[in-house]
């Protein structure tokens, strides 16, 4: 008998991925529907690896599922920024600022393999754990940036827009704010619990 978590992280992985697969397939060649996407990939996989890291089987790979974890966070953040910076229309980019984004985003994503942002891995009631490393407070800075600009710039956009495109605005922040509540709830009222 499959485990009932294991059974909604496989539909809910299913969701995520055909998504973002019926997106991509719609106009290839669009930028927000790239970074959709590649959004999506990358939170599939970080999807997994959350999971997977705290079940007994994979005990042995907890360490690399952990810092796996931590470094497609960055990933995951920063592919969710762009997608609201360029939905519903594009927007351009300097090539100087996006150097810098992806530099930053890349450099992140490798120094969460380090214990620069976690350090001293042990196991509290068999789930890994870890104390924050000397640049946990930047890795976390830029995922929270990330988000909030994000955020940000799709609600402006949602005061400014009409039609479709509020609407359109509209169910990616209702979206955003129901899945917000099921992690806050699952991770602060049950954890509590």
């Amino acid at each position: 008998m499959i485990n009932p978590a294991l059974f909604l992280l496989i539909i809910i992985v299913l969701i995520i991925f055909l998504t973002g697969i019926l997106i991509f397939t719609r106009n290839p060649k669009n930028p927000t529907h790239r970074y959709f996407f590649i959004m999506a990939c990358f939170l599939v996989v970080w999807l997994l690896a959350h999971y997977f890291q705290s079940e007994a089987f994979f005990k042995n790979y907890a360490v690399l599922l952990l810092k796996l974890d931590f470094g497609l966070g960055v990933f995951l953040s920063f592919f969710f920024y762009l997608f609201c910076l360029n939905f519903p229309r594009i927007c351009v980019i300097t090539l100087k600022k996006k150097i810098l984004l992806y530099a930053s985003a890349v450099t992140l994503t490798i120094l969460s393999f380090t214990d620069l942002v976690l350090k001293d891995f042990y196991f509290r009631d068999d789930i890994i754990d870890a104390h924050p490393g000397k640049l946990f407070w930047i890795y976390f800075l830029f995922i929270f940036l990330c988000l909030a600009i994000g955020i940000r710039n799709l609600i402006l956009k949602y005061k400014k827009a009409i039609g479709e495109e509020k609407a359109q605005i509209f169910w990616i922040l209702l979206g955003l704010f129901i899945s917000a509540s099921i992690i806050f709830f699952f991770n602060l009222v049950l954890g509590v619990i």
